[in-house]
């Protein structure tokens, strides 16, 4: 058992684990149930054994970041996929950073509508955005934003809506930009 309860719960919030659950004139904690099965089933503190479980799960968890979790292209790839025309590119970055530059041909939807717009109808879409909805088994489907997290995030959102070829240019526009010269 732990010897100390209170600062065992406290590393556990700052790992994200627990959350608080209002009672009266107190506040009680309780593990988030993707975890539960980490902890012994009758009530009670936690053990040693207990707690590297979840320490090994919420570590794995936090070093797959969003970036290394979607499929990513590098900037020499981009750059042949645009000079040939065959990229459909997604600026998810805001309209006012896309006034400041972006790639060429590249289509602005902002990440926060990645999800709502590709799920729409293709005549939607295309009404919206100016351009043909990608395939879900488009090849060459590229989503960027400024240095590749909001980038990876857009992509992850298009695998989960089945675009599974879909990939993230990680080096963003910040990248493009300073090797375009721009």
């Amino acid at each position: 058992m732990l010897k100390n309860p209170v600062a065992f719960r406290c590393v556990i919030l700052l790992l994200g684990i627990l959350e608080t659950v209002p009672a009266r004139d107190k506040l009680l904690f309780r593990i988030r149930s993707p975890f539960s099965w980490a902890v012994r089933r009758k009530p009670g503190p936690l053990t040693m054994k207990a707690l590297r479980k979840l320490l090994a799960v919420n570590r794995a968890r936090v070093n797959m970041s969003s970036i290394e979790r979607a499929k990513v292209i590098s900037y020499e790839d981009v750059k042949k996929l645009v000079a040939e025309g065959e990229a459909k590119v997604f600026d998810v970055r805001s309209p006012e950073e896309v006034a400041n530059g972006r790639i060429a041909n590249s289509v602005n939807i902002p990440v926060a509508e990645v999800e709502e717009a590709f799920k729409m109808d293709p005549e939607t879409f295309k009404m919206k955005y100016g351009v043909n909805k990608p395939r879900r088994d488009e090849e060459n489907l590229v989503f960027h934003c400024q240095m590749g997290k909001r980038g990876a995030r857009a992509t992850e959102i298009a695998m989960a809506l089945g675009y599974v070829k879909a990939r993230n240019y990680a080096g963003g526009y910040k990248e493009w930009s300073e090797k375009e010269g721009k």
